[in-house]
């Protein structure tokens, strides 16, 4: 947030801390400060055990929207996340949660996004729509925004 390359990019990473609570909501808004690709993302609110508010923001909607469809009001997460001092004070990056016995990993030990690079790394996250990359010159073709074939990024 507020830089031009993405932390998963930087030879310095910003410390790991974990915390656990219930999910307040779940919202998928504009991100105004993102460095990705994605301008819209997900967020969960969630409230801690020591009754702390915190903003953990998920991902770029497309490549989370399976996760956060299984997130809900209520539901109680373990979450391990990062923040750097140009986030908002309570705002954090979610690297990996736990909920319903499992875990969800966003991001690789790089603090990478796993849909980076081309999509899903085998964690359950689908491929957002036209972010395909294919192997070799040139760009894999994907589907854009209402289906139509173009040439993803």
């Amino acid at each position: 947030m507020g830089d031009p390359t993405g932390v998963g990019r930087q030879a310095i990473k910003p410390e790991l801390v974990s915390f656990s609570g219930e999910v307040v909501a779940v919202e998928t808004q504009p991100c105004e400060k993102t460095t990705g690709g994605g301008r819209v993302g997900t967020h969960v609110t969630l409230k801690t055990t020591d009754g702390e508010t915190l903003n953990v923001h998920l991902g770029w909607a497309d490549a989370v929207e399976k996760t956060a469809s299984q997130l809900a009001a209520g539901k109680k997460v373990e979450v391990t996340a990062f923040r750097t001092d140009k986030m908002p004070e309570k705002h954090y990056v979610a690297k990996s949660l736990t909920f319903d016995g499992k875990s969800v990993q966003l991001r690789d030990e790089s603090l990478r996004p796993m849909w980076a690079g081309g999509g899903a790394r085998s964690n359950g996250l689908q491929q957002p729509l036209g972010s395909g990359r294919g192997f070799g010159r040139g760009y894999g073709r994907g589907r854009g925004a209402g289906g139509v074939a173009g040439y993803g990024r």
